[in-house]
């Protein structure tokens, strides 16, 4: 009902909450919710029996009777029962697998940033063009003396007009093994001073294997 009350429940949505249908019916939605988010529940079911037919979908937490959690994807919709009296219609979707998967690559993007953030190396990456510069962390900024601002959306800084057949040849290269490991060259900070580098870079590619860009990690070698 727009009140919260389940009127009916298939046995498979009883089930993947640990109870049967009889369990459930006649009882309040809130059972099956956690007491932080009943009123969010509440205010869901005033907003269909407000908006007959028109459907709804969101994402929350539902409690199992043994007390684990699950997400689902739950889409609703009132319609006009017996009597003409509202009643909610609900559809439940489990989707703690897949909530369960962006978490992990939410903490493993985390990781990465933090990684990149931290890393003693020069890290940066270019567009699939090999021109345009998309990542540059606070090595970098030490490095060559550039701040990230300055560099990002803009062509690589420190290569100077006579490397640049070299910077094409090391590029070829990459595209056609997709990966660099130790190449050495010698560019130029912001001051002009030069610096002799090593290169480990690879290709970034998309699930379908087509070329994002490139990630490179850089370490200074001039004094040895």
């Amino acid at each position: 009902t727009p009140e919260g009350i389940i009127l009916s429940v298939n046995r498979f949505g009883a089930d993947q909450l640990g109870y049967s249908p009889e369990d459930l019916t006649g009882r309040s939605v809130l059972l099956v919710f956690d007491p932080a988010d009943h009123q969010t529940v509440l205010d869901q079911l005033i907003l269909c029996s407000q908006n007959p037919y028109k459907i709804f979908q969101w994402e929350i937490q539902k409690v199992h009777q043994s007390g684990g959690r699950l997400w689902v994807r739950e889409t609703a919709r009132a319609v006009r029962g017996e009597n003409d009296t509202l009643i909610v219609l609900v559809m439940c979707e489990d989707i703690t697998n897949q909530k369960a998967a962006e978490e992990q690559r939410r903490t493993t993007v985390q990781t990465l940033e933090a990684l990149v953030h931290m890393s003693p190396l020069a890290v940066m990456a270019v567009d699939t063009t090999g021109e345009t510069v998309t990542l540059w962390n606070q090595a970098a900024e030490a490095m060559f003396g550039w701040q990230a601002e300055e560099v990002l959306g803009q062509p690589t800084p420190f290569l100077p007009s006579d490397k640049r057949e070299e910077s094409d040849r090391l590029w070829a290269k990459l595209l056609r093994e997709g990966s660099l490991s130790g190449a050495e060259f010698r560019r130029t900070r912001r001051d002009g001073s030069p610096i002799d580098l090593a290169l480990w870079a690879t290709m970034l590619r998309d699930p379908r294997g087509s070329v994002t860009g490139t990630l490179g990690f850089l370490a200074d070698v001039t004094e040895r």
